[in-house]
């Protein structure tokens, strides 16, 4: 999360601070991060922590997604308390949300000219799966984790159309929107003046993206007639909605949905710095 200007302030040393602390606590999930994509033996990982020989700074290829990841996890420490959930379920959702990313790299390589991107994004989400299952990571995390994916979009709408909601219903939910709305790991911009905020955007710019957009309309078979792009941005919204909802009873003050990305960033630096 970067600000503007090339001023170093005193804020940025509490930001690195505070990151370095809650890379502390989510560690046995950045594990997967540093370890090889493709092991000639030994467990397997997202290899996104690999120098590159021909940076003279050595610096690591892919580590601009363990940034992304991070900035997941403070979002979702925010959602956290925000939604009142126990302290378990909440180091299980920071988990989550640092483990969420860790195959990006496989991902790439598995989709990068495919003739078939659905299909072997599906494949990607299934590896990716897999070895988290033998992480050591706790069960509860693995279940959060459960709910990315495009063939799971349908399941966050059915989700909030649960009559009541269990601390992982809302764990899930807080994964899934701030995986929406995450744009690497900026701080989130301020909505639009025709009312568009993070989520819309990561959509739009998806959507101008002809291969990502050719994607995305392989899966209206899968998603009820829906693109990926649509689904996304469709049930994006009510998820937001209905977190907006919780969190505004919550703390008794209300809350426009549309603004919920920037309302959790702003608890983050507020926390940073009170530090």
């Amino acid at each position: 999360m970067t600000e503007p200007g090339p001023e170093h302030s005193e804020f940025d040393d509490k930001k690195r601070e505070y990151f370095f602390r809650l890379g502390l606590r989510t560690r046995q999930a950045l594990k997967l991060h540093s370890l090889p994509l493709n092991p000639k033996s030994g467990p397997k990982g997202g290899g996104l922590w690999n120098r590159r020989d021909d940076d003279p700074k050595r610096e690591r290829d892919w580590g601009n997604v363990s940034e992304h990841t991070h900035v997941a996890a403070a979002r979702c420490e925010i959602f956290a308390d925000l939604l009142g959930l126990s302290s378990s379920v909440k180091d299980s959702l920071m988990l989550a949300a640092e483990a969420h990313d860790f195959y990006k790299r496989g991902f790439k390589e598995a989709t990068r000219n495919s003739p078939d991107p659905r299909g072997d994004t599906l494949c990607a989400e299934q590896e990716s799966m897999r070895i988290i299952g033998q992480s050591g990571l706790p069960k509860e995390t693995i279940e959060i984790l459960n709910i990315l994916g495009g063939a799971n979009i349908p399941l966050a709408g059915k989700i909030v159309e649960q009559a009541e909601l269990s601390e992982l219903d809302l764990a899930k939910l807080a994964l899934r929107y701030v995986d929406d709305y995450s744009v690497g790991s900026d701080w989130v911009e301020t909505i639009s003046p025709d009312g568009k905020n993070n989520l819309d955007r990561r959509v739009d710019n998806n959507e101008a993206k002809p291969k990502y957009r050719e994607n995305s309309e392989q899966w209206r078979e899968t998603l009820g007639g829906e693109s990926l792009h649509e689904a996304q941005r469709r049930v994006g919204h009510v998820v937001e909605a209905k977190l907006s909802q919780i969190i505004s009873e919550n703390i008794e003050s209300p809350i426009q949905p549309s603004r919920l990305p920037e309302f959790i960033d702003e608890n983050i630096r507020q926390r940073i710095s009170a530090m």
